[in-house]
């Protein structure tokens, strides 16, 4: 008996020296501001029919939320949201307008974290067309109704974090899996896009230690170019990095509403970014 006690004790230690390492908690706090990205589940429109003031509407984070190496809210978590203003679209020309308030969030652990922001969008208005119709075929202006507001499903956002919020996050001592990182690094300069020119561009920074001769989005929002658009290089590749443009416009009616995704292909190698312009 007493060496079947003695295997055991034994064995225990054993498998405790084989088990995964010990998991500890960390509290951390999810700073004032920090950014929430949002997809919505669902189609969305002004007409009151369908929807009301004060409804709320289905969405989920896009994209895990970190603070410093930390996973804070994963990717997926549900994000609750309700419409905080709807007009539907009137007479006369007047469009019909539709924002989208984000509330809360849960954390990794499981906490409430309130947000603030979301989306606000505005039907296009027929003003114009209404007034040139009036005057051709004397048509009383009020009987010409203006464009609803619609935000469809996939649509990207941006939300944030209302209220510093502590967290309890898993610190795991196991070591942690090797990745090769992309050699490939994008970044849109959102500082130089000039929206008053005739032509805007939108410019971004290629950096990589492969050598390549040129620059190309082959696809936007995980959708394949059939013809990837090429970028113009504004300077010859100096150590690996160089500036490239393309029009906004042509690229815009290639976007959906919203945030989008681009991936970006240089040489053999490619990265996503988000464009965090709500078109």
């Amino acid at each position: 008996m007493k060496m079947s006690c003695a295997w055991i004790g034994t064995a225990a230690i054993v498998v405790a020296l084989l088990m995964p390492s010990t998991v500890l908690g960390e509290t951390i706090t999810i700073p004032f501001g920090t950014t929430v990205f949002c997809e919505l589940d669902q189609k969305v429109t002004s007409k009151k029919r369908k929807w009301s003031e004060g409804d709320l509407v289905k969405a989920h984070v896009w994209k895990d939320v970190r603070v410093g190496t930390h996973i804070v809210i994963k990717a997926g978590t549900p994000v609750i949201m309700k419409i905080s203003k709807l007009q539907k679209a009137r007479i006369a020309g007047q469009k019909g307008s539709l924002e989208l308030t984000a509330l809360s969030v849960l954390g990794a652990d499981g906490v409430d974290i309130p947000l603030q922001g979301g989306y606000d969008k505005s039907g296009k208005g027929r003003v114009g067309l209404s007034v040139s119709l009036g005057v051709l075929v004397f048509a009383p202006l009020v009987f010409i109704k203006g464009g609803e507001a619609v935000l469809k499903r996939g649509t990207i956002f941006d939300a944030m974090v209302r209220n510093p919020t502590k967290i309890e996050v898993d610190t795991a001592t196991k070591r942690p899996v090797l990745r090769m990182p992309s050699a490939l690094n994008v970044a849109v300069i959102y500082d130089e896009i000039d929206m008053d020119a005739q032509t805007v561009l939108l410019p971004m920074s290629i950096s990589t230690d492969q050598p390549f001769e040129r620059v190309e989005i082959v696809a936007i929002n995980d959708k394949p170019l059939e013809t990837p658009l090429q970028l113009d290089m504004v300077s010859a590749p100096v150590d690996g990095s160089v500036k490239v443009t393309t029009p906004l416009k042509a690229l815009a009616k290639m976007m959906s509403q919203g945030m989008n995704r681009l991936s970006v292909k240089a040489g053999e190698e490619t990265e996503e970014v988000l464009l965090e312009i709500e078109f």
